[in-house]
């Protein structure tokens, strides 16, 4: 009885420390291979400056108010078109061709931010 009872309790803990270890419920802010993720806060991209190489996805995350994913040349090579995020949004763009990119938000003034691609 008591090993049947110490087997029962390791199980427990095996299976609760492979849920909490589980990447299935990735809320996009952990480390995840060919993503860099920019996190939208009340007045800042964050980071605001990022060098990332060709194919790397940038993922723009969360805010609790709206934010724009806007960039400061829509016509360069490579851009994406400006995206307005509600709060918690999450908005993706892949950058296959090198150069820099600088963009805004078109609410918050103080919101700037620097990709470049090498």
């Amino acid at each position: 009885m008591r090993g049947s009872l110490l087997r029962a309790g390791v199980l427990v803990l095996a299976a609760c420390v492979g849920l909490a270890c589980s990447d299935d419920d990735d809320d996009g802010t952990g480390p995840e291979p060919g993503v860099q993720v920019i996190q939208l806060q009340a007045q800042a991209f964050s980071p605001a400056t990022v060098t990332i190489d060709v194919g790397t996805t940038v993922r723009w995350s969360g805010g609790t108010v709206a934010h724009t994913v806007t960039p400061d040349d829509p016509d360069q090579p490579g851009v994406w078109q400006a995206e307005a995020m509600d709060p918690g949004e999450v908005f993706e763009h892949t950058f296959n061709t090198p150069g820099t990119y600088e963009y805004h938000c078109d609410l918050h003034a103080p919101m700037t931010g620097t990709i470049t691609v090498q």
